[in-house]
């Protein structure tokens, strides 16, 4: 009976414990989750690999999660938010390396419309 009374409130302290960690990885899940979403379409287009290594650092903290190491999840979910924002300048580079590859494509294909142009009136001539 003795131990009993002792026990009681030692469960009841580790699960209150047990509970504000769950609700510290919730709220840190959320910011994540809202973080990636407003990155999502321009990361998948501008800088993928990024991304999945974004992704990659989620799915982890969501095994954390799942398996009750709600500090773990927490640190992960904070190290998702922290690749997130560091997901701008990397996508910001990508938009120019594609801007600068479209442009020299450009250039190559108004070359190659100037010289079959120039092809089709050479033919036109001698016929």
């Amino acid at each position: 009976m003795r131990i009993r009374r002792l026990l009681i409130p030692f469960m009841a302290a580790a699960l209150g414990v047990s509970c504000a960690g769950q609700e510290a990885a919730d709220t840190a899940f959320e910011e994540a989750e809202r973080a990636i979403t407003e990155q999502h379409t321009q990361a998948l287009r501008y800088a993928p690999d990024a991304f999945k290594q974004v992704m990659a650092t989620y799915d982890s903290a969501r095994r954390l999660y799942a398996a009750g190491d709600y500090r773990g999840a927490v640190a992960g979910a904070k190290a998702t938010m922290k690749l997130t924002e560091q997901l701008g300048p990397v996508i910001g580079a990508g938009r120019r390396a594609m801007r600068a590859e479209w442009e020299t494509i450009a250039a190559e294909a108004d070359s190659m419309l100037t010289s079959l142009e120039a092809g089709v009136r050479a033919l036109d001539v001698g016929a």
